[in-house]
């Protein structure tokens, strides 16, 4: 098409510094507005307007611990909204020009004015840019954003709560608090959420339930009446329990090996933190929408993804109308076409988010599944059993 060369560098990077600027401009006054969003709904939940609860993840642009690029998100727990992101990079293009020649007087020279633009704002270890960048956002709270997180939602397998003790930021006014991601726990705890007990009880009542006899039944734990996921139960709901035959018993070198992991899952320290029925999953969802917009398959640099993070926040929390906002910003002259776009691309979200949603949709999944079941047994049922372990012996 004889293009030409294209952009100059100079002239690619001027334009980057541009949208830069005003994705995060735009970005930041939408974590203000989401803080306080939460800060209202906070109150409402009887607690202290300012002290809030968010849920915190770490993703990373490679799997494994060698990314060189990060992303750490804070999510507040009733708004749903973003409230802060940090991009940690471990890389910088204009630093690899000087790698060995560090000591040089050039170098010294040409660092002081590049170190307020270096984009390599990481030490150490992949695995810990998760936990440097919760810390930094921690530590901004207040003057960012006018609240202090009191409650951290977190999985796990992070020594991110660790760490936030050991650095005290708030000086135990208020101390942080680890809250469990409840998706790392599941059902039991999904089911009771404000009970301690109950969640216990659910938790034994599928040991019990495994290593139960028809000498020994042991349903005490289990969900009572006619809509109980135990057989044993529906039947006594009817009056036939005596009708019941339990399937073969975990035996007692299982059952042994179970019962410690059965009292980890069922101790009160766990379960106290999972009161509330906290979750990560918006921060999952978050995460996916930035790497949308950054493809992990393709190297970006720490800017570019910070753009594509900023780009996800606004469209997560507010929908496409940020973004017509950080092009003004820019200078650029928007239409009603522009707007009629925003509007139409909101509400297919929406709906698309709704539909997903909906009970509707859950049960013709289901309904798709179990056919699927059914038709297979007849196919079975005419074939024969056609793939097994030690079918062809």
């Amino acid at each position: 098409m004889d293009l030409g060369p294209g952009l100059s560098k100079s002239g690619y990077y001027s334009i980057l510094d541009t949208i830069h600027i005003a994705v995060k401009s735009v970005a930041k006054v939408l974590f203000r507005k989401a803080a306080q969003e939460e800060k209202k709904a906070n109150e409402q939940e009887g607690n202290i307007a300012d002290e809030i609860t968010v849920s915190g993840d770490g993703s990373w642009a490679k799997r494994g611990f060698t990314s060189l690029l990060g992303i750490v998100s804070l999510i507040g727990k009733y708004s749903n909204k973003v409230i802060d992101v940090i991009v940690k990079s471990k890389v910088c293009k204009a630093c690899e020009k000087w790698v060995g020649k560090e000591n040089k007087d050039e170098y010294l020279e040409w660092y002081e004015d590049h170190q307020t633009e270096c984009t390599a704002n990481h030490e150490g270890s992949s695995g810990k840019m998760e936990v440097d960048g919760v810390i930094e956002m921690f530590r901004r709270s207040v003057e960012e954003l006018g609240v202090k997180y009191k409650k951290y939602i977190v999985d796990g397998d992070s020594k991110t709560y660790k760490n936030l003790l050991e650095a005290n930021i708030y000086n135990n006014d208020p101390k942080v608090e680890k809250n469990e991601c409840v998706l790392h726990v599941k059902k039991p705890i999904m089911r009771n959420e404000d009970s301690v007990e109950n969640m216990r009880k659910s938790i034994w009542a599928t040991y019990y339930h495994l290593i139960s006899t028809d000498e020994e039944p042991q349903h005490s734990y289990c969900p009572e009446g006619p809509d109980s996921w135990c057989k044993y139960q529906k039947l006594k709901s009817e009056g036939h329990e005596d009708t019941f035959v339990h399937p073969p018993a975990f035996d007692n070198d299982t059952a042994n090996l179970l019962e410690p992991i059965y009292e980890d899952l069922s101790s009160d320290d766990l379960l106290e933190r999972c009161l509330g029925r906290n979750t990560q999953n918006n921060n999952e969802a978050f995460n996916h929408c930035v790497w949308s917009f950054a493809p992990k398959h393709i190297f970006v640099g720490q800017k570019t993804l910070e753009i594509a993070a900023f780009t996800a926040a606004c469209i997560f929390n507010e929908g496409f109308f940020p973004v017509l906002k950080i092009l003004e910003v820019m200078d650029v002259t928007l239409g009603p076409c522009a707007v009629a776009f925003a509007k139409s691309y909101n509400k297919s979200r929406i709906a698309k988010a709704e539909n997903a949603t909906a009970m509707s949709s859950k049960e013709a999944r289901k309904s798709r599944r179990a056919d699927k079941v059914a038709e297979n047994d007849a196919y079975e049922e005419d074939e024969g059993i056609l793939y097994a372990p030690g079918i062809d012996d």
